[in-house]
């Protein structure tokens, strides 16, 4: 069911089928963890990947979504060094471009400080520079390590 749910989208997304894409966004939003756990991430469009994070009703934290977006990255790319302290300035740039699409929609601002410094900042070189900048400024601001930021961005903020 996952395969064929992704396959019709992908097919959608090509023919700009509206009404359809969105029926089959919200089915996958309601249950995202069977078609991305039970799905090779690597054979996810990124436009696909980029339609599903985007949707409102999606049933997925925000660090899963950063977690998915991440993995897929990486299975894009099977050549990358799978420890990061080996990952060279190129390998950084290889999976930022990979990510381009997707990283706009993950809601960075929603993580608390301990997703984001464990999760996130250690792959930060793949983010955009300004939007790298505000969130290591918001980050280093809190004082609880399990607080949010207070002042919630919307998904949809393109950085160049």
């Amino acid at each position: 069911m996952a395969d064929f749910l992704l396959d019709l989208l992908s097919n959608l997304l090509k023919i700009n089928n509206f009404n359809l894409q969105k029926y089959c966004n919200d089915l996958i939003s309601k249950e995202p963890d069977k078609i991305l756990i039970s799905s090779n991430l690597s054979s996810i469009p990124e436009k696909l990947l980029a339609s599903i994070i985007q949707n409102d009703n999606l049933q997925m934290s925000d660090i899963q979504v950063w977690e998915n977006v991440f993995k897929r990255g990486i299975a894009q790319n099977p050549e990358l060094p799978s420890d990061i302290t080996n990952y060279s300035k190129e390998d950084f740039n290889t999976l930022k471009n990979t990510l381009q699409q997707c990283i706009p929609f993950v809601r960075f601002y929603n993580l608390t400080s301990k997703e984001f410094s464990d999760k996130v900042y250690p792959y930060r070189k793949i983010l955009p520079k300004e939007l790298r900048s505000e969130l290591v400024k918001e980050f280093l601001n809190l004082l609880d390590p399990d607080s949010k930021i207070k002042q919630r961005s919307k998904p949809h903020i393109r950085y160049k």
